[in-house]
């Protein structure tokens, strides 16, 4: 069935506003329908608490009723004080405190209250409807959920349960009413069934009082052994009636045969006068409900049809005034943006006229410097010819003078082999720069992380502002007084140029401390500011030599950038170890300086012994796994597993030594999946 429902008031966070004109809303009458209901499950002066869904195409504004739940009326009865109070009241005597039918939330006692559907009867007095008496839920009751009856002058109270879980469900079938009636229409007061019966009641009643002391209390199970015990009462009492009226009557068989008679005669004068009376009241009910439906629908039609006629008055003079209105505004945007193209190709004529005119310029000049450089041209070739004959004459000089040359050349500076400093292992080194003084805890660890990166075999990149101060005391952490400083230059294409420079047979600082550290000696060379240099060239060729242990294992080498936004700098290929260096050094470092980073008694200056290059990278493949966010091939994952493994013996106490130097490295060789994922891995 479709319902109409009234729509009077909508919730907002202080309560139920009521709403000044609903049609607004819902046009026309400001109704909505109650699709799909049952019938009978609305009636009218019901109560409703609904969502609106639209239904349709987007934007046809069809509203059709959602979720929704009844809202029942509400009585506060709770004098009556327990459930079998109120099931006499509105079951036998009828309840006469109110006019309205259907449903209604009874308050029966302080924290308790009944869901009852009430019917109306001849009497003028509300009972409970007979389909509903086999369920009557009990449920908390709540004075929260009493409101005000929304836009009515009425004091009517509603009671909204929402989704409140009843405590019982009590049955208020009149059970023992047909017992009663079956016990009565028995053949006699005698009859074997009866006494079984009662006793069987009896027995039902000793039950379930005895589990409700079991248990404790259950309004359930109490209102069944009272409603059992009041019938086996009943039946008793009936059985002793009827044993008394039989034992004076039963040997009269005059009286007997009289009552048998007068009984069937009234039960069929009862039912015939029931029947008229029924049809009476069933075709006077049909009349008054056709006349009242006629003139209902006369009246409805009749204002509908004016409704309608107004709303098409309204929306035509309302369409023709919007229709002038956008052509209006229509035609004034065309002017507008014809005037602005015209304004606009003026401005680009005028434009274009100066161009050219700056152009034939420009073409003058050029014509005047294109004869300008033919005669310059053929007296640079008079040049070149001259330079030519010049240096075929200081060729022949330089073959001459080659031989004595080769004799006497020897190196600016000699790499001095001594090693008077204090030697530590691995792990010392990582306990020294974890209680380092001069650095940060972001020095300490980066300081750390390049270590690791250095014993592994990597040729980092440092960049930042902070890198100078940062060389400085990982030199006296490692290796003190033997920093080997390299100036790049453009003279510098392969790695063999970083071991001789260009031009001569002279070995370079480089190549003297590489043989230096052949013997076991610990060298840093710092290869400064190499975007000055070919470094995408030769830099991933020296990294590839280092890491493949093609090179002394105690000569450690690293890189750094001076104009980090130079073009070298940006070419240097993906995958090299790039370090930003900042805010790595304490602020007062300067002040300390001269003690700790000279040759005092409390210097920091020692030197780390290398080991031997580890050959078992097994223990790192616990934490590749650890890395799904990472982008490992075969050759990084090698490179991730040996810095792991130099990690872990810089600092063998920590656990996540081995996971945190290889999530940094990855960070740093831009090995990550997305963005997310690089925000976890710096994060760690």
């Amino acid at each position: 069935m479709r319902t109409p429902v009234d729509v009077v008031a909508i919730a907002s966070q202080e309560g139920w506003d009521p709403l000044e004109d609903p049609r607004k809303l819902f046009p026309k009458l400001g109704q909505i329908e109650l699709a799909g209901a049952l019938p009978g499950e609305g009636s009218p002066g019901e109560w409703l608490v609904f969502q609106v869904t639209e239904e349709g195409r987007p934007g046809a504004r069809q509203l059709r009723i959602g979720p929704h739940r009844f809202v029942p009326r509400f009585a506060d009865l709770k004098d009556l004080g327990s459930v079998e109070a109120a099931r006499f009241l509105f079951t036998r005597q009828g309840w006469d405190g109110a006019d309205d039918p259907g449903r209604w939330i009874v308050r029966f006692a302080a924290d308790y209250a009944l869901a009852l559907h009430l019917d109306r009867e001849q009497d003028g007095r509300l009972r409970c409807a007979d389909r509903s008496l086999g369920k009557v839920a009990c449920m908390p009751f709540e004075q929260a959920n009493v409101v005000s009856q929304p836009a009515a002058e009425t004091t009517q109270l509603l009671y909204d349960p929402a989704n409140a879980e009843p405590l019982a469900v009590y049955d208020w079938s009149s059970d023992a009413d047909y017992v009663a009636h079956v016990v009565r229409a028995l053949a006699g007061a005698n009859d074997p069934r009866l006494p079984e019966l009662i006793t069987w009641l009896e027995l039902h009643r000793d039950d379930v009082a005895g589990r409700i002391s079991a248990i404790g209390v259950d309004p359930e199970l109490a209102y069944e052994a009272l409603r059992s015990g009041e019938l086996a009462a009943r039946l008793s009492a009936d059985r002793d009636v009827l044993a008394a009226y039989f034992a004076t009557v039963r040997d009269d068989p005059g009286i007997a045969a009289a009552v048998a008679k007068a009984i069937a005669q009234e039960a069929e004068i009862g039912r015939c006068e029931a029947r008229a009376a029924f049809e009476r009241k069933l075709v006077d009910e049909k009349e008054e409900r056709q006349r009242k439906l006629d003139a209902d629908l006369a009246e409805l039609r009749a204002k509908r049809e004016g409704e309608l006629q107004t709303i098409m008055s309204v929306r035509e003079a309302e369409a023709l005034v919007d229709l002038d209105r956008r052509l209006a505004d229509r035609q004034a945007a065309t002017v507008n943006a014809l005037d602005a193209d015209r304004a606009a190709a003026n401005v680009e004529m005028a434009r274009l006229r100066k161009e050219i005119d700056a152009l034939q310029v420009e073409r003058q000049s050029l014509v005047s410097a294109v004869s300008a450089l033919r005669s310059d041209a053929a007296i640079r070739e008079k040049a070149i010819r001259a330079a030519g004959a010049e240096l075929a004459r200081l060729a022949s000089k330089m073959a001459a003078t080659e031989g004595r040359a080769a004799l006497i050349a020897r190196p600016l500076t000699v790499v001095s082999a001594s090693d008077g400093k204090e030697r530590i292992d691995r792990a010392e080194l990582g306990r020294r720069i974890a209680s380092c003084s001069l650095l940060t805890a972001a020095g300490k660890e980066a300081t750390a992380a390049f270590a690791a990166y250095l014993l592994a075999g990597e040729v980092p990149i440092l960049e930042g502002p902070d890198v100078e101060n940062f060389v400085r005391v990982a030199e006296s952490l490692m290796a003190a007084g033997r920093l080997i400083p390299f100036d790049a230059d453009t003279t510098v294409l392969t790695p063999e140029d970083l071991w001789s420079r260009p031009g001569s047979n002279l070995p370079s600082q480089i190549a003297q401390a590489a043989g230096h550290a052949a013997e076991g000696r610990v060298f840093l060379v710092e290869l400064r500011g190499i975007e000055r240099s070919a470094a995408r060239h030769w830099h991933p060729a020296l990294v590839a030599l280092v890491r493949r242990g093609m090179l002394p294992r105690p000569l450690l080498l690293f890189a750094t950038l001076i104009d980090r936004d130079a073009e070298e700098a940006q070419a240097i290929p993906p995958g090299a170890c790039r370090m930003t260096i900042e805010r790595a050094v304490v602020e007062a470092a300067g002040l300390a300086a001269p003690t700790l980073l000279s040759g005092t008694v409390n210097a920091i200056a020692c030197r780390v012994d290398v080991g031997e290059r580890p050959d078992d990278l097994s223990p790192a493949t616990a934490v590749l796994t650890a890395l799904p966010e990472m982008e490992l091939s075969i050759a990084t994952a090698l490179r991730v597993a040996r810095i792991a493994v130099e990690a872990a013996a810089l600092a063998p106490e920590a656990s996540d030594a081995m996971l945190k130097a290889a999530r940094r490295f990855c960070c740093e060789i831009g090995s990550v999946r997305n963005d997310e994922a690089r925000g976890e891995a710096d994060r760690a």
